[in-house]
């Protein structure tokens, strides 16, 4: 992210191996970046831009300013993507991109022209406690004390959105280790759908929408993929 560079990985399926491919250099700095509509990308903007999102053209210069941020009921405090990271999905037929918070109770569904249609809170009602403290070098930055670990990964279609589900306030640095112990799913309106746990917590997984099969990486002394049959979950 430092030399602000998109790339895209091509599957060579003969040798089972991903080749890596140049797609652009983003004329701003940024936290993550998925592909949107019309060969455009969705960027989660700097903490030093002040912005929720960029809308890339292929070139990578930035055409737009989008998104909002949550909230948050404190004097002297302005949300950024400092306290605002945030996992990103568009669906296959780009008309909805949800963002769901990685410290903050926070879900924000968006429709294809990246109007807000609905903030989702919860579940466990942490109430975000912000702070601010300027640096050695003058520049003043926002932080969460208690630091809080909520959502992590989101994949999703055209009907639902899935993202796994930490919720925990960090107390120790063990805390800090804790990884995905659910992952729910919602349908586009912002209704809940189901959630879903699994024998050992996961670092991140990833669907097979056609077949509703959930690939996971397990959290375990030795790594393992594992493949879940959602039907057999019901």
């Amino acid at each position: 992210m430092m030399d602000q560079k998109i790339l895209k990985l091509v599957p060579e399926k003969a040798r089972r191996e991903f080749s890596p491919q140049a797609v652009c250099t983003a004329g701003e700095q940024f936290l993550r970046a998925v592909p949107f509509a019309e060969g455009r990308l969705l960027t989660l903007a700097s903490v030093s831009s002040g912005d929720r999102f960029h809308l890339l053209d292929g070139k990578g210069a930035v055409r737009d300013t989008t998104g909002s941020f949550p909230a948050v009921d404190q004097p002297g405090i302005t949300p950024d993507n400092a306290v605002c990271q945030s996992d990103i999905t568009v669906s296959p037929d780009n008309r909805h991109v949800a963002a769901a918070c990685q410290s903050l109770e926070y879900i924000d569904i968006y429709d294809g022209e990246m109007n807000l249609q609905k903030r989702l809170q919860g579940p466990q009602g942490f109430e975000p406690s912000l702070k601010s403290r300027e640096t050695e070098m003058g520049v003043r930055i926002h932080y969460q004390d208690p630091l809080c670990l909520v959502y992590s990964d989101i994949v999703s279609d055209n009907r639902q959105f899935m993202v796994g589900y930490i919720g925990v306030r960090v107390k120790s640095e063990s805390d800090l280790g804790e990884t995905i112990g659910t992952v729910l799913s919602f349908d586009w309106k912002g209704n809940p759908l189901k959630a879903y746990t699994f024998e050992s917590d996961i670092l991140s997984f990833d669907m097979d929408w056609k077949n509703n099969v959930m690939y996971c990486l397990a959290n375990r002394p030795e790594p393992q993929i594992i493949l879940y049959d959602l039907d057999s979950l019901e």
